[in-house]
């Protein structure tokens, strides 16, 4: 019989069993979460943080430059009309708009722009005309910082769509966080006995989803507007385009100052609150009085419009949200809705809350991405480690 041995083959391994779908779709889930996070990391901190500075911007603005807000007197107002007439002799640059005192801002604000494309607003004490100050918003902090979350200050090289796209972007890794977190209600009480960042992380972007998918859809509809608009009318009715207003002077006739147009646009909607005035200009010869419906929270904006013809003394077109088709209030909700003012002062502090609840998120996803890679390379060094030491040879022991 040869010398040589036939080797005895082993049973044979059987295939690896196929991962369970679930299994598979989780590990999905967690790269594109990962991905995600890790593109969007530094313009979704710089959302998160102006988008919250933004929510409280008249309250802020008000703390930061108290003289430029500040009434000084409890008389009566003088009229509109005769504040205009100050404004104009202070400035003589064209007319903007005037935003009238309210409870966050108690002066009158009239805003001009002047031949260099700036925008400027003047502060005037109501009761006496006189200047409290006088800025150029183009530069001015807060409505910088609005303006850098709005369209991060590139608004000819599509900075809005840019801010539209990463809105999405979020909202794929807030849904993925979310399916990665479920079911896990009860991780929120591992986090608040263990203290861990991982858990922390998991349950405050799980509870805080919610609110962030509004904010990340709103800002998406607002920047892509037209899109939008398009979509919403396949399912909800829109309303038709309306004709051009058609306004011009009357011989002989002077047209109506900011009283009467203010006191027309009141008796039209007597439950609404006038917040702002639109001045006519050379395009349009209108007054556009923005008012906010009764009862809604004064930051809500001007969900109702009305146009009013100067030298006719009438309204030419009254806007308001409900009158208006399904689908147009879903778009006029929009703003109202990615600032919480829609739901008051809570809706409010809890998009403010979830701003910088994004911004940690953001940093927190770094850090356990960040751990787990060098726990990774800590085990492979571990590995191969002991790799190496099952490959050395026994030593040999000399006897004598």
């Amino acid at each position: 019989m040869s010398g040589r041995t036939i080797a005895q083959a082993g049973p044979k391994k059987a295939p690896p069993r196929p991962q369970p779908i679930r299994v598979r779709a989780r590990a999905w889930y967690l790269k594109l979460h990962r991905w995600l996070g890790l593109g969007l990391l530094l313009i979704g901190t710089l959302l998160g943080v102006t988008g919250s500075i933004n929510v409280y911007h008249r309250e802020l603005d008000r703390r930061l430059d108290p003289a430029f807000y500040e009434r000084r007197s409890t008389a009566p107002s003088l009229p509109l009309n005769t504040l205009l007439e100050k404004a104009r002799l202070h400035d003589p640059a064209p007319l903007i708009s005037m935003i009238l005192p309210d409870a966050y801002w108690p002066t009158l604000l009239i805003h001009q722009r002047h031949s260099d494309g700036t925008v400027w607003r003047t502060s005037f004490e109501p009761a006496t005309g006189e200047v409290l100050g006088s800025r150029n918003q183009t530069a001015a902090l807060l409505p910088t910082i609005y303006r850098l979350h709005q369209n991060l200050l590139l608004k000819p090289y599509w900075g809005e769509e840019m801010v539209g796209i990463s809105g999405v972007l979020l909202g794929f890794s807030l849904i993925t966080g979310w399916l990665l977190w479920w079911p896990g209600w009860s991780k929120l009480r591992k986090t608040l006995s263990k203290k861990r960042l991982v858990d922390l992380h998991a349950s405050l972007g799980a509870a805080f989803t919610p609110v962030l998918l509004v904010v990340s859809f709103t800002g998406f509809a607002m920047a892509f507007n037209g899109a939008v608009r398009s979509g919403v009318g396949l399912v909800a009715r829109m309303e038709s385009k309306a004709s051009p207003l058609v306004v011009g002077p009357l011989d002989g006739v002077a047209p109506a100052g900011p009283d009467e147009v203010v006191a027309l646009a009141r008796a039209e909607r007597p439950d609404d609150v006038p917040l702002v005035l639109l001045v006519p200009s050379e395009k349009n010869a209108f007054w556009r009085v923005a008012m906010t419906p009764g009862g809604m929270n004064g930051t809500v904006g001007g969900l109702t419009q009305v146009f009013v013809d100067p030298w006719r003394r009438s309204v030419l077109r009254v806007r308001a949200m409900e009158k208006l088709p399904a689908g147009e209030q879903f778009m006029m909700l929009q703003f109202p809705a990615h600032n919480g003012a829609l739901a008051g002062d809570a809706g409010r502090f809890l998009v403010f809350l979830s701003g910088w609840i994004l911004s940690g998120l953001c940093f927190s996803g770094l850090w356990v991405w960040g751990r787990k890679q060098l726990l990774q390379r800590r085990a492979e060094q571990k590995k191969r480690a002991r790799a190496m030491a099952a490959e050395l040879p026994e030593p040999v022991v000399l006897q004598a």
